[in-house]
């Protein structure tokens, strides 16, 4: 019955997740989608992996084709279509598992101890933040969970979100250690692997002859960045290279080689400096390895003849028309390197590291430094963004979640990747070869971090569970059992000691001008301010927060004026202190999309020293805006509030 249970609580936190994103894009293309993949999860486990890690590249890519019929709107499909995908195939994967009483193979005890870490983190974050809400908590969770599907990196809602997308890496490693049953099936996940990567590296391509890219001639595909891309073309050439390695038949090493050559291209095409660093120096030692086989022999030599020619075009300063990136020069010019460095890396890296020293067991929270590291800048001069990710996976690991969470990356990593690299079977080389392609992935995470997108996560923990699966037996060896037992007492502990050490309260930043006594911030529930000559709103997406911060390290009283109005129906707007209510009001509704404003006014409001945050919670939820709003906006919205007036009265 126990072992039951653990996958049917699993089941329904996928069920949970799944329910949100039916809301987040055309109902009828994620139902199917989800839909779909259940079934393939579920006849088939490997037909899941590979049909997972074969679509991961190029999913937005299809979804844009199918809804605008350009693959070219990769960008305004809305979510990352892998995820309803991946929720879809892990639903099914775990439902056959429980059908059948457990999976083949148990989770590693490193994999535990990394599920410890990131939950005390996830906690960590949520439970500062609940501290605040205090009754108006349950509202903060909705927010969360209607938050899942997108990538709102600057608001407290992206918490959740981020901590399941680290949680969802040790799921996805041990359903692929768990599906992939022999070598057969180990092939035929990497060919379909390749073929997804022969589709981007296709339509890249073709975006380079439009001339389109950032800048052109760089391209970055159909994934999301050029140096995400990048580090996804790595993992491509070991995959293809393990492949060449790993079969006698003709037909498959022949595609493998044409990947092969296709992902070398786009190495060069992309521009990623870290990526093309990483690639040679991982192909340079798979070569002084003299791993055997005549096909991974020309496969190397392909590549160190594409290097050469390379070099020699530069030398002779020869371009081609739409011009490949001059990204030689770049390694060769090391000032530049340099001092790009200390100008825009040093100052968010010496943050990020600040935020690992004042939070070193559970970190700030998941997906929470973007949004802080303002916070932690020093005196360094260079580029000082308010909002930012660390640009090195590492330091963006530890600052969100501890040293615990990083130690517990580098325990997964070591579990699976060490016996690939160690192993001296007659057919190991498929596995070492992906895991050298892992750790050249990992080489990337040094300048970017990829890690941090949903698509990136599937794809890399999916090579990474390849790599500890023997292509010879299929049957990775089962892990010690040592301490497993202790593993829910080290939970429950990991609880206690996150609720009563981490510090509940939320700072304040700096404020920008010594001579204002208090600021204020819209931190959550809320659209971006827009502005006419008369007015600056924001629409509410449903319960939103508005955090005061007084700075001048005395009690103050103020008067806080707003303006706002109700969107297509009646509603009542109820504004909450600490969880207490402090005003409500009813609201008359926008007719014809001409805002009739109503005053709400707080007298009085208390501002102790540091932080106050107010909770506004409207009644009815909020409705879709296109059959009101005249240029049919697709959101879904509710409470329409102006920027505060504070009045601070005097001292008595």
């Amino acid at each position: 019955m126990a072992r039951r249970a653990a996958p049917l609580l699993l089941l329904a936190l996928l069920a949970l997740i799944a329910a949100s994103y039916v809301d987040a894009a055309p109902a009828v293309y994620v139902v199917a989608a989800i839909v779909a993949a259940f079934a393939v999860g579920l006849i088939s486990p490997a037909l899941g992996v590979a049909a997972t890690l074969g679509l991961a590249p190029a999913a937005d890519g299809l979804a844009a084709l199918v809804q605008y019929g350009t693959a070219s709107a990769h960008e305004q499909v809305g979510i990352g279509w892998i995820e309803p995908v991946f929720v879809g195939v892990a639903g099914g994967m775990v439902t056959r598992i429980a059908w059948r009483g457990g999976g083949s193979v148990e989770p590693l005890p490193a994999a535990r101890f990394y599920v410890v870490a990131m939950v005390g983190a996830l906690v960590a974050v949520v439970s500062g933040y609940t501290a605040v809400w205090r009754g108006d908590a349950g509202y903060l969770m909705v927010l969360m969970w209607r938050a899942l599907p997108y990538q709102l990196v600057s608001e407290p809602t992206h918490a959740l979100r981020a901590g399941l997308v680290l949680l969802a890496a040790p799921l996805w490693l041990w359903l692929v250690r768990t599906s992939v049953g022999g070598p057969g099936e180990a092939r035929a996940v990497s060919l379909a692997w390749l073929g997804g990567a022969l589709v981007t590296a296709m339509f890249g391509t073709w975006m380079w002859l439009r001339g389109e890219g950032l800048p052109p001639p760089r391209t970055r595909s159909v994934l999301e960045g050029v140096n995400s891309y990048g580090s996804y073309l790595v993992l491509t050439l070991f995959v293809a290279l393990a492949v060449i390695a790993s079969g006698r038949r003709r037909r498959p090493t022949i595609f493998a080689v044409v990947v092969l050559g296709a992902t070398a291209w786009m190495l060069l095409l992309t521009g990623s400096k870290i990526a093309l660093a990483a690639a040679v120096t991982a192909v340079t030692g798979v070569a002084l390895a003299s791993l055997r086989g005549r096909w991974l022999r020309v496969a190397l030599a392909a590549i160190v003849a594409a290097l050469a020619v390379l070099v020699l075009w530069h030398a002779v300063e020869v371009r081609y028309p739409r011009g490949v990136p001059s990204i030689l020069s770049e390694f060769t010019t090391s000032p530049d390197l340099v001092g790009y460095f200390v100008e825009y890396r040093l100052p968010i890296w010496s943050a990020s590291a600040r935020a690992v020293v004042e939070n070193p067991a559970f970190g700030i929270g998941p997906g929470m430094l973007f949004r802080d590291i303002g916070n932690y800048y020093g005196d360094e001069s260079g580029w000082r963004p308010e909002n930012e990710n660390a640009h090195n996976y590492f330091l963006q690991l530890a600052a969100e979640t501890g040293l615990l969470g990083l130690a517990g990356f580098a325990w997964v990593l070591w579990a699976c990747l060490r016996p690939a690299l160690t192993d001296r079977g007659p057919h190991a080389a498929p596995r070492r070869l992906l895991a050298v392609g892992a750790l050249g992935y990992l080489a990337t995470l040094l300048t970017g971090h990829p890690l941090l997108l949903s698509r990136q996560v599937v794809l890399f923990w999916g090579v990474v569970g390849l790599a500890s699966v023997p292509f010879a037996t299929g049957a990775p060896a089962p892990p010690r059992r040592r301490v497993v037992a202790l593993y829910p007492w080290a939970v429950l502990a990991v609880l206690v000691l996150t609720l009563l050490w981490r510090p509940v309260t939320l700072t304040c930043s700096r404020p920008p001008d010594s001579r204002t006594p208090v600021t204020w911030k819209f931190v959550m529930g809320f659209h971006g301010p827009e502005r006419s000559p008369e007015w600056t709103w924001r629409w509410m997406k449903d319960a939103g927060q508005l955090m005061l911060c007084n700075h001048t390290g005395r009690p103050l009283v103020a008067d806080l004026t707003f303006t706002t109005a109700a969107f297509a129906e009646p509603r009542r707007l109820a504004v909450y202190a600490n969880g207490r209510p402090v005003a409500r009001l009813a609201l008359t509704p926008i007719l014809n999309a001409s805002p009739a404003f109503t005053t709400l006014s707080l007298p009085g409001l208390a501002l102790p020293p540091g932080r106050r945050d107010l909770v506004f919670v409207p009644s009815p939820g909020p409705r879709r805006a296109d059959a009101v709003l005249r240029n049919a906006d697709p959101r879904r919205l509710s409470v329409v509030l102006g920027d505060p007036v504070i009045a601070i009265r005097p001292s008595p």
